[in-house]
């Protein structure tokens, strides 16, 4: 598994403690966060990123690469995408459920 991230939002990770968070709540919405959930029943799976850890909730489906964009609208925040793609709600962020 590959992550593959922006300079953009590498340096955004990094002014905010170096971590990145990905897990989803229990309508199955993804969450991207720099800080850790405060649920401590998530379990995460750590992965080494160039210049940042990523922490992935363990029940996520895992793809092939982890795509990190930092955008800033509507206001500055990085998100993640599956193999370039962007999960559903309600599919546990399962690729292989993503309508065509």
């Amino acid at each position: 598994m590959t992550v593959v991230a922006d300079p953009e939002a590498v340096a955004f990770i990094a002014d905010h403690g170096g971590c990145l968070y990905v897990y989803a709540d229990s309508a199955g919405l993804k969450h991207v966060k720099t800080v850790a959930p405060g649920d401590p029943s998530v379990q995460f799976e750590q992965i080494q990123a160039e210049g940042f850890v990523m922490f992935v909730e363990t029940d996520i489906v895992q793809p092939e690469t982890w795509n990190v964009k930092f955008h800033r609208y509507p206001y500055h925040h990085v998100d993640v995408l599956w193999d370039g793609h962007q999960p559903g709600p309600a599919q546990r962020l399962d690729p292989m459920r993503w309508p065509n």
